[in-house]
């Protein structure tokens, strides 16, 4: 069984690559580097939960970012990324990594927590709902050229 804990600097690598297998599976391929890795890890308002394995190896990662809206006037969690390592989804990994996101929310007071999934992302979004999140709205985005 994997064991969830925080980030730190020397995870990074295994960070990068874990990230780099998602960004793949959407047609992307400028590298995520370690040091942007390890920039994100010193943003304030930012927890990044890494699973290992018993051999220590990185086999799951999540973000999460915790900001104020005016909506709420209140905090509100986004999880940002998500992604476990091929050869150990279904092993509990992803709901491991979401319940301490909920247990992270939940401590900072957030009032709600968000995610979003591929349409066609079946298994992740049974993921979700397993831990109580429900579809709510739509999600749009626009790319700007760099």
């Amino acid at each position: 069984m994997a064991v969830v804990i925080s980030a730190t600097g020397a995870h990074a690598l295994e960070i990068v690559r874990l990230i780099g297998v998602l960004r793949a599976q959407e047609g992307l391929d400028e590298p995520v580097t370690a040091q942007s890795v390890r920039a994100y890890l010193e943003e304030a308002d930012t927890d990044v939960f890494v699973a290992t394995a018993e051999a220590g190896s990185v086999v799951g990662v999540l973000s999460l970012r915790v900001m104020r809206d005016l909506f709420h006037g209140r905090p509100t969690a986004l999880i940002q990324e998500l992604v476990v390592a091929d050869g150990h989804r279904g092993e509990g990994i992803g709901g491991a990594l979401l319940d301490t996101a909920l247990d992270r929310a939940r401590e900072l007071g957030c009032v709600e927590i968000a995610v979003t999934t591929g349409e066609q992302n079946e298994a992740g979004q049974a993921a979700y709902r397993s831990r109580g999140f429900e579809p709510d709205g739509v999600y749009f985005e626009r790319h700007f050229e760099e």
